[in-house]
């Protein structure tokens, strides 16, 4: 935390944002800096025009990719903690298939990286994609495209009554949102093939970018989708809240 936002008499116990203090825009390893490198970098790719895929690969990727089921791998995804029933090499293989994939850049974290990631496709962008949500500057970035969101049934449906709201449109400030998917709130990537044919019936034509909140499955998903109808996806996790 920057020494002008301590509280007299408190203690900080994120230590991690000390390194923000000596020049947050400039400094190369922190927040501020992750976060304008990643702007910069979408929109050079989005205004090529031409459609690509990322990932992030967050806690339950990388256990998953090392055999491991727990957590919201379990609630959630594969509704088992039996990881020998899924085909785990079908996922390496796609893995490399994504354009950028987003890995933590520090921490325990990186000790489980999959060692096959491709060096010029890896990105520090895992933190970075919900400070580009919170911070409304993925919106802002998007605001000449029409972009769609993929996710959970439940949350989709929420999203799009609150963006029939104008206060709530003025507010993200994210332009013309124009398709909203929806797919299950569970078990998504026990049934790959049901799931991307949930998708392939709701993709909108006129939609140039999908934010994507999505489990296990993008890995497969995405690159896929990105082919089939060029298309830009956009993995932001539990962004999609």
């Amino acid at each position: 935390m920057w020494s002008k936002y301590l509280i007299p008499g408190t203690k900080t116990y994120n230590h991690r944002d000390l390194r923000e203090g000596k020049n947050p825009f400039f400094l190369k390893h922190s927040y501020s800096y992750q976060l304008l490198a990643c702007m910069q970098e979408l929109g050079a790719l989005l205004a090529k025009r031409q459609p690509f895929s990322l990932i992030r690969l967050g806690d339950s990727e990388m256990m998953f990719f090392k055999g491991e089921l727990g957590g919201n791998n379990i609630k959630r995804t594969f509704l088992t903690d039996d990881a020998s029933q899924f085909d785990v090499s079908r996922y390496q293989k796609a893995l490399n298939q994504n354009d950028l994939i987003c890995v933590y850049q520090s921490g325990r974290m990186q000790s489980l990286l999959p060692k096959y990631i491709e060096q010029d496709r890896r990105r520090s962008y895992v933190e970075t994609m919900y400070q580009a949500i919170s911070s409304k500057m993925l919106f802002y970035l998007l605001s000449g495209y029409k972009v769609g969101v993929i996710g959970a049934a439940e949350k989709i449906n929420l999203i799009e009554q609150l963006y029939n709201n104008r206060t709530y449109r003025s507010e993200i400030g994210l332009g013309e949102l124009v398709s909203f998917i929806r797919i299950p709130q569970k078990g998504a990537a026990c049934q790959l093939e049901e799931t991307k044919k949930t998708i392939e019936q709701q993709i909108n034509p006129e939609c140039d970018v999908y934010l994507v909140g999505m489990s296990v499955g993008k890995i497969v998903i995405l690159p896929e989708l990105r082919d089939q109808f060029q298309k830009t996806f956009i993995d932001v996790g539990v962004g999609i809240d």
